[in-house]
């Protein structure tokens, strides 16, 4: 009699995020063998997935297929703060049928060391998010996964590693690494992922080829990195120096450090952007060549991108796997809590960032408490009542009766350039070894602020907070202008005066010497 080989199913688990399944018989999910055949499942290997992972849009929807400057420098901590998804799609494709596979539970994760991660919730050992547990069969249409860019970078805190309920650790207020999908293979003996049964370990993908060199010269291992601090070193001595509907602002050179670049921003007296200059803000898929910086509020304005997006089907329909989407048509509105599926976020609402997109300040509404009597005489002071936000009134009059009062303030002029909005930028990318720039295009005679980023490869930036500088471009005038104005001490015709009558005398030449040098000093 040929050996059997049992599998036991009964202590697999069903988390919210599995899908519906039938147990086939290990036999009968070989398919039919020819007369005397002896064939033998096997557990897949890492050979034998595919992973991909792709960009996405401020409404969740598949961008472009990452390339391996995206690897290397994409997710800054302005993405993070954003929930800008990352997709993946896992696809098992193997030479032999699927049915040949152990029909064992493979479960993918999202994050960094997810093996050491499952042996315990610690400070040490912290578990990846889970992204789905299925059978080899549903892998093998190729289905795709959305999951925010924090999965990469934190593990869940709590009991709930299944994404449609879990939590993060930690937030995006900083740190570096890298991270990735994990596949674990399940080898029957216990019901969790142990570390040895994890086949890829978050550094495997089909966007390029592993092991080389990108633009910033790291090495290209396969994983996604992340580097949510901004840059450690800053430039200082920021100077600027007056020219005609122009300014130089200078700094000192930066010699080392993790600074990729520089841009100079300005605004008028007023903190208003200067007409004539400004960029527009880089969009959300373009790809990072480390010339750009990125800010929560002018990445994502109106607050953290959408989680789901409207009635997509993440996952395929299969044969034995009915009802295999994204759990509805959620649209990833604020207050809906609800269960999304496993690319829900059930666990993360948009009401848990507290995100202020423009920049802005606003006024609260105040209303004015309500009192009877006779006013005798002029009151002045502070209406009384109740405040959202800040905001006083003062009012002159005289008179007698009972009323009520509500008004709404207007909103006040935000933070200008330390918002760092694009439309404020006035030049163009600086490499990170310059130390002055040109600003033209200016009006003589009208005082203008400036302000100097500082970025790093992933775009993360550094405004020198403390540095705001101000200058007034002036008018100046050439040598024969200045020659006009004292008298025409240098002649009609100039250095081309070529008459020995009334030529310029000695005393002459030496106040045209002078004035020169007053000139070159007006310049400097």
């Amino acid at each position: 009699m040929s050996p059997r080989r049992q599998v036991s199913l009964v202590n697999a688990p069903r988390t919210r995020s599995t899908r519906s399944w039938r147990i086939v018989a290990p036999l009968a999910a070989l398919g039919a063998l020819a007369p005397g055949a002896v064939a033998w499942a096997v557990p897949p290997t890492a050979a034998d997935f595919q992973i991909r992972y792709y960009t996405t849009d401020a409404d969740g929807d598949r961008g472009r297929l990452m390339t391996q400057q995206d690897f290397q420098q994409l997710l800054g901590r302005a993405r993070c703060e954003c929930n800008q998804l990352i997709e993946a799609q896992i696809t098992l494709t193997t030479s032999t049928a699927a049915g040949a596979f152990d029909p064992n539970r493979i479960r993918v994760f999202a994050g960094s060391n997810c093996g050491q991660g499952q042996l315990g919730n610690s400070t040490i050992n912290v578990p990846c998010v889970l992204l789905d547990d299925q059978l080899p069969t549903f892998y093998t249409n190729g289905p795709s996964f959305k999951f925010p860019a924090i999965w990469l970078s934190s593990g869940v805190t709590g009991t709930t590693q299944n994404i449609a309920d879990a939590t993060p650790l930690n937030s995006c207020d900083g740190g570096q690494g890298e991270g990735g999908i994990w596949v674990c293979v399940e080898n029957g003996m216990q019901t969790d992922c142990q570390p040895d049964e994890f086949i890829i370990s978050g550094t495997q993908n089909n966007n390029f080829n592993q092991g080389q060199t990108g633009a910033n010269g790291m090495p290209a291992t396969g994983a996604i990195a992340f580097d949510y601090d901004e840059p450690l070193t800053i430039p200082a001595g920021l100077s600027a120096s007056e020219g005609d509907g122009a300014i130089q602002v200078s700094w000192e050179r930066v010699q080392t450090g993790d600074i990729q670049g520089f841009r100079v921003l300005c605004a008028d007296a007023d903190g208003n952007p200067v007409p004539g200059q400004g960029i527009d803000a880089p969009k959300v898929t373009d790809e990072n060549q480390g010339t750009l910086y990125y800010t929560e509020g002018n990445l994502c304005p109106d607050g953290p991108f959408d989680d789901t997006p409207e009635g997509e089907d993440e996952l395929p329909d299969l044969p034995g796997n009915p009802g295999g989407t994204d759990g509805g048509t959620d649209d990833g509105d604020s207050g809906d809590t609800g269960d999304r599926g496993t690319t829900g976020f059930g666990a993360w609402d948009d009401g848990d960032w507290d995100v202020q997109g423009d920049g802005a300040v606003y006024q609260g509404t105040s209303t004015g408490g309500s009192g009877s009597g006779t006013d005798s005489g002029t009151d002045s002071g502070t209406d009384s009542g109740t405040d959202t936000g800040s905001g006083t009134g003062t009012g002159t009059g005289t008179g007698t009766g009972t009323g009520t009062g509500t008004g709404t303030g207007d909103e006040l002029p935000s933070d200008g350039i330390r918002s760092l909005d694009w439309t404020y930028v006035c030049s163009g990318h600086l490499s990170q070894g310059s130390n002055s720039v040109r600003i033209e295009g200016l009006e003589n005679g009208e005082e203008y602020q400036f302000l100097l980023v500082a970025y790093d490869v992933f775009g993360n930036p550094l405004p020198l907070d403390e540095e705001i500088i101000t200058a007034i471009p002036r008018e100046t005038t050439d040598l024969w202008e200045q020659c006009e104005a004292q008298g025409d001490i240098c002649g009609s015709g100039g250095f081309c005066n070529c008459t020995t009558d009334d030529a310029p005398g000695p005393m002459t030449w030496l106040a045209v010497i002078a004035l020169l040098g007053l000139v070159r000093r007006r310049t400097r």
